[in-house]
């Protein structure tokens, strides 16, 4: 199979890598508005199928990585590596001038994939625990 990489992805696009991860669907709008605030973003496709994508935002001095999906039929051909490294190559010019601390978020059976890339598992007693809201229109969880 010959995955390619690209930086561009629809919003339907989004959706099905969304629903593949087993996540909510969005909606156009607010995807279009997410992707275009993105400061990174890879695609891999296998053929014109988004099969996977990764995202990253940032402010200067903090980065989020986002959205690490591959669809699970295509997990396990070093699709999810390549996106990595391909956005830590991103992180790392971004470092040049000072560093730049980088947060993301993920489930407890995907930390030794991050812990590649040189993520530490929080918490920890130098960087606190990590935290997090989701914050719903009719209620906070």
């Amino acid at each position: 199979m010959n995955i390619t990489y690209t930086n561009t992805l629809t919003p339907e696009e989004y959706n099905a890598l969304h629903q593949a991860a087993g996540w909510n669907k969005c909606k156009p709008e607010r995807i279009r508005m997410a992707l275009a605030r993105s400061d990174f973003l890879t695609v891999a496709r296998a053929g014109k199928e988004a099969v996977g994508m990764a995202r990253v935002m940032h402010d200067g001095l903090q980065a989020l990585v986002m959205d690490v999906i591959v669809k699970p039929e295509y997990q396990g051909q070093g699709i999810g590596k390549a996106m990595m490294w391909g956005l830590m190559a991103y992180l790392k010019d971004l470092a040049r001038d000072g560093g730049i601390k980088v947060n993301l978020m993920t489930a407890p059976d995907k930390v030794g994939f991050y812990e590649q890339f040189g993520f530490t598992k929080r918490p920890t007693d130098a960087l606190g625990p990590g935290m997090t809201i989701l914050v719903k229109e009719e209620k906070t969880i």
